[in-house]
């Protein structure tokens, strides 16, 4: 539909838009609104809630009625557990207390026993075993008790939040039924708050006590590891039952009798108290074997380096030593988690089979690429091993046992004699034991029996370490070397080895100290050499920062390695780098690599870089004396490399030496000569010194001249001719510039020409120049050019006849 206007309508249009008008239509508006208001029938519509009120009061009711419950049950459920939580409080005190006093009788006893052996410290270090064991008892039984005590403090916590939310205004709304049954429950629930307070005091005082029980047993633990050194240091350097002392003898019989008498009770300390842990020990070492021995089988079985080790040897000589590496860990796993006392006896036994299993591996693994069989070289050294464990776990008389490990030194040394080894660390080894057994000899003739049995383990355990390093390391580089030629995989194998090597040599050392630590019963050994300091006025080294260095050293050579396969061609062909370049790159970079280290390292000394202004003033002087030839090397050196007037792959020539420039060193330049030979030039000596570089910018051009003589009434067009077609058609002869003739001079007997050519490449010169001389020679044989040879002609003037005559010797007849 289509509106229109017409001009009266248009005006009361405008008249309605005016401000005033529109402002009396406002209140009539409003006048209407408030009578509308007085209406009865209107404003009861209007006080009367719809039904969307009465919905959303409904479902407000219901919500508040179902929180009620849920808080009626929380309330309820603790009320419940009350009896429960009761019993189980009066459980766990009585466990408690009956635990306490079984463990203050047990610290009584070890304390009792601590006072017996004093001053013996493997003894002592049973004690010390003991007392830990006690203490982890201790720890394991207060567990149950604090775990209760801090569930008792969160349902406190809870009870204090119900509580407020039965106190909120809400509830005083609720129905008096409600109400009533609310109250009944807050009492008690305040019962309940009650009670659980009383339980938390008195697991807080048992708590209390077992801390206590606990304390005192660290306190013994710690005064018996203050005085254990004082022990050792004893039993290792104080001298007793000399056996070149009469008495000693005397009193061996004595001694005897008494140790054969307390025999028994060793036996007893030293093995499973009952058959049930006679079971449990066995049985928990078969379960172990038989676990780990699967484990390793199904590992190791496909690796490359189990191949490669079953082509080469025979498979028992894989097994075997496997089998006794399983048997190791299942003896060390059942020692752990053991539930009755561990005994040393257990430990020598673990000790043994370690070593007689990480000593054939190793072996097993040096040879495994070798044809012919040889028996371990460590067997001397294993036998020393155990025959000073056996005799640690005897504890024989002095002079019982210092014949004893006699006889045993002198086995292990007729053995050493015996020993054929193909590398030179087993030799080494070999031809150093019976010197060590001397030692050990003396040293146990003279009363250091205990200190003798120590140097031998740790001198066996010294060996195994070297002998597993070097073969771990091998086989470390036998991996990476079967990694992708790439620069990423060459990166990787700089890291693993550069990280790898260092990572070997410190935990075979703390393999060593750790033997250690458990031999002696504490870690004193540890923290005095791991605290030892080196120290030299301010600065000082102890073995964390060696062995920071250690690993710095190694990973700086691995960052150098890394610094030269970057810049290598074979993974970047720079084209427009000269290589010379890349070589002067590559060894100013390994020097920068090598500053940054060593500064490190002298950080990680302790050395002040403002100290070094005193010790640059200090080689000033050196230099100026001792040092000169070195620091002047050493500046020419770098003047070679930024210079360039000399690269790696120049082909130099000095007086009547020629070679082939292979690296420029701190010091020298390494020059390999057309003979094969390596000489070493000092770098000031290039500098100084006349030097001819034939390959200089890599311009490998080489001018040769071929002297040429023919004889007299050649044809002199035709040699020309002849020389330059020889020239041309050789593959190494250079067009540009082009081959020449030149006619030098007239000979005494020829005339004499020059063949001049340019050859491509130096390494060419000389089969070029042999070449051109055999071409010549056939060309001239073919044109008819007759070369020249020296000659004399003799001419005869005035000549006088004379007359020879021959006459037979007859005086002979």
């Amino acid at each position: 539909m289509r509106f229109t206007f017409t001009r009266q309508q248009d005006q009361t249009m405008h008249s309605l838009q005016r401000p005033g008008f529109r402002f009396w239509l406002t209140a009539l508006f409003l006048t209407l609104l408030a009578i509308a208001g007085r209406i009865p029938g209107y404003a009861l519509a209007q006080d009367t809630p719809s039904k969307h009120d009465l919905e959303t009061t409904a479902t407000e009711e219901a919500r508040i009625a179902t929180y009620f419950d849920a808080t009626l049950g929380e309330i309820q459920e603790f009320i419940d557990a009350r009896a429960e939580t009761s019993a189980q409080v009066r459980k766990t005190l009585a466990n408690l207390a009956t635990t306490q006093l079984r463990l203050e009788q047990e610290l009584r006893q070890i304390k009792g026993m601590a006072r017996i052996v004093q001053g013996k410290p493997y003894e002592t270090r049973g004690i010390l075993q003991d007392l830990k064991s006690l203490r982890k008892e201790i720890r394991e039984t207060r567990g149950p008790a604090e775990n209760l005590f801090h569930e008792l403090s969160a349902r406190q916590n809870k009870i204090g939040l119900l509580a407020m939310e039965t106190d909120q205004p809400w509830t005083r709304e609720l129905p008096s039924s409600l109400q009533s049954k609310l109250a009944d429950l807050k009492r008690a629930l305040t019962q309940s708050e009650k009670e659980i307070k009383q339980h938390q005091v008195r697991l807080g005082k048992a708590l209390e006590a077992i801390k206590a029980l606990d304390d005192r047993a660290q306190e013994t633990l710690v005064s018996i590891e203050k005085v254990l050194p004082g022990f050792w240091k004893r039993l290792l350097f104080s001298p007793r039952d000399n056996l070149l002392d009469r008495k000693s003898w005397q009193d061996a019989p004595s001694e005897l009798k008494a140790w054969i008498a307390e025999l028994p009770t060793l036996l007893r300390i030293q093995l499973p108290g009952s058959s049930g842990e006679w079971i449990d020990w066995v049985g928990k070492v078969l379960v172990y074997w038989i676990l780990i021995l699967t484990a390793l089988f199904l590992g190791l079985r496909r690796t490359v380096i189990w191949q490669r080790m079953i082509k080469a040897r025979s498979a028992s000589h894989i097994h075997i030593p496997w089998i006794w590496g399983s048997l190791a860990l299942a003896l060390l796993s059942a020692f752990f988690t053991a539930g009755y006392r561990q005994t040393t006896l257990q430990l020598g036994l673990i000790y043994l089979t370690l070593f007689y299993a990480i000593m054939r591996a190793a072996w097993t693994g040096r040879m495994f690429e070798q044809a012919v069989g040889y028996m371990s070289p460590l067997r001397p050294v294993f036998l020393l091993f155990a025959g000073a464990t056996i005799l640690q776990l005897l504890d024989l008389p002095q002079v019982l046992a210092s014949l004893v490990w006699l006889f045993v030194l002198g086995a292990a040394m007729a053995l050493a004699r015996r020993l054929q080894a193909p590398f030179f660390l087993e030799r080494a080894i070999a031809g150093i034991t019976p010197t060590i057994c001397l030692i050990l000899l003396v040293l146990a003739l003279f009363g250091l029996l205990q200190l003798s049995l120590l140097l031998a383990q740790i001198g066996a355990l010294t060996c195994l370490f070297l002998q597993v390093v070097i073969v771990v390391t091998s086989w470390l580089r036998i991996s990476v070397e079967r990694l992708p030629a790439t620069l990423t995989m060459t990166i990787v194998k700089s890291l693993v080895v550069g990280f790898g090597s260092p990572l070997i040599w410190i935990l075979g050392i703390s393999a060593i100290l750790g033997w250690l630590t458990m031999h002696m019963g504490s870690d004193f050994v540890f923290q005095r050499i791991s605290t030892m300091n080196l120290s030299w006025g301010e600065y000082s080294l102890n073995f964390f920062r060696f062995a920071v260095i250690i690993v710095l050293f190694y990973l700086t050579h691995a960052f150098g390695n890394i610094w030269g396969q970057i810049l290598d061609q074979k993974y970047f062909r720079w084209s427009r780098i000269d290589p010379g370049i890349i070589a002067s790159l590559r060894t100013t970079g390994g020097y920068a690599i090598w500053i940054i280290s060593g500064i490190i390292a002298v950080n990680i000394m302790g050395i002040r870089l403002t100290s070094l202004a005193v010790i640059a003033g200090g080689l000033s002087v050196g230099i100026g004396f001792g040092l000169q030839n070195l620091t002047n090397n050493f500046i020419s050196g770098l003047i070679l490399l930024f210079g360039r007037t000399i690269q790696a792959g120049d082909v130099i020539q000095i007086d009547q030496l020629w070679g082939s420039v292979l690296k420029i060193n701190i010091r020298n330049t390494e020059i390999r000569t057309f003979d094969n030979s390596i000489i070493f030039v000092p770098n000031s000596e290039l500098i100084s010194g006349r030097l001819t570089n034939w390959t200089h910018r890599g311009d490998c051009r080489l001018r040769r001249d071929l002297q040429v003589g023919v004889a007299y009434g050649s044809d002199i067009e035709l040699v020309k001719t002849t020389l330059l077609r020889v020239a041309k058609e050789h593959a190494h002869v250079l067009a540009d510039p082009a081959p020449a003739v030149l006619f030098k001079a007239f000979g005494a007997s020829s005339l004499d020409f020059v063949l001049r050519v340019w050859v491509d490449h130096i390494d060419f010169s000389l089969s070029t120049l042999s070449d051109l001389h055999e071409a010549v020679n056939h060309a001239f044989a073919q044109a008819g050019i007759e070369i020249s040879f020296p000659q004399m002609d003799v001419h005869l003037r005035d000549t006088v006849p004379f007359h020879v005559t021959f006459r037979e010797d007859t005086s002979s007849s």
